[in-house]
């Protein structure tokens, strides 16, 4: 005999099995593709040089100095000594930098800007494995002038402006930042989480001290996943080989790059952040590094140069084609 409520129940289950199976081809469908991506006019990755500095052993930031052509500033990542490191972009070292007012717990990015007419570093005290900071810290520091330290022997620095955060929706870990001067912005890319979260601050280094909320822009559902070749190919890191590991916006602020451990990727800026980051980018056919960290726009603003985490360290640089 037919019972009702057992009838109903199992077509109940059977509904929102069919729905939960819909829901998740469409998702499969709408998932960028490797594919889908154009690819962009970077020319292939050249061997610039390697860094000269031994202290340099886990380089998990870079990026190109405002005040001196051919020079690039790095850091390094947890555990490390608050320091900068200055480097030409042949590689050769141009010196230690340790800085007053700071303290590495999980460094991982560096910006460079100009704001009213000052050149700045920003130090991202963001890295977060496991979510549980609750916050973050930005460090603030005017670029030293690399060649003026090497006249007068002055390497020492010291934090400008602190900036302490925390994320609207609890804790992340983020590898990503960069800083849009346009529109005084920061902005940050989660790095755990799928699809990967942007978030902004205002770039402001007269607001008071107090703990700021990074806002959340949009999700960046648009980064392709790792093929099955990619899968089985790079066991390394698997899925987690789409995660952003380094982040950075052209001084002109019409660009957007991307890194993750396997790809690079670049955006072009479309009326505002959230409409770029949900817009598919070209892709920028970079080297297969061991823990590729590190990517930044030089100077000019088209050039590109990347480094990784590897011992010893080698820099490439990558050149738009005209």
């Amino acid at each position: 005999m037919f019972n009702k409520k057992h009838g109903y129940g199992l077509l109940i289950v059977l509904v929102v099995a069919f729905c939960a199976l819909f829901i998740l081809s469409l998702y499969a469908q709408d998932q960028v593709k490797l594919e889908d991506l154009t690819v962009s006019q970077y020319s292939a990755a050249v061997l610039s040089g390697t860094l000269a500095n031994k202290k340099v052993d886990e380089a998990s930031g870079m990026t190109a100095s405002r005040i001196h052509d051919n020079v690039l500033w790095l850091i390094n990542d947890s555990g490390g000594a608050a320091e900068l490191y200055a480097a030409g972009t042949d590689g050769a070292d141009l010196g230690t930098y340790p800085i007053t007012g700071a303290t590495c717990r999980d460094w991982e990015d560096i910006a460079s800007f100009t704001l009213d007419g000052v050149p700045y570093l920003l130090i991202a005290e963001t890295g977060d494995n496991d979510s549980v900071h609750e916050r973050c810290i930005l460090y603030f520091i005017k670029e030293p002038d690399v060649k003026k330290a090497q006249e007068t022997g002055m390497y020492n620095v010291s934090v400008d402006y602190t900036l302490v955060f925390q994320y609207s929706d609890g804790p992340r870990d983020v590898e990503s930042v960069a800083v849009d001067v346009a529109n005084k912005l920061i902005l940050l890319l989660s790095k755990r989480t799928n699809p990967p979260v942007l978030y902004s601050l205002p770039l402001d280094l007269t607001t008071p001290p107090g703990v700021q909320i990074a806002q959340r822009i949009t999700t960046v559902p648009v980064l392709p996943q790792p093929t099955k070749e990619e899968l089985e190919m790079k066991k390394r890191y698997g899925v987690n080989g789409v995660q952003p590991v380094a982040m950075d916006i052209s001084p002109d602020g019409q660009f957007a790059v991307v890194l993750t451990y396997t790809k690079a990727f670049l955006f072009p800026f479309k009326t505002d952040w959230q409409t770029t980051f949900t817009t598919i980018p070209q892709l920028i056919r970079t080297p297969l590094l061991k823990q590729s960290e590190s990517l930044c726009f030089a100077q000019d603003g088209r050039t590109l140069y990347m480094t990784s985490e590897k011992v010893p360290t080698p820099l490439y640089r990558l050149t738009l084609k005209e």
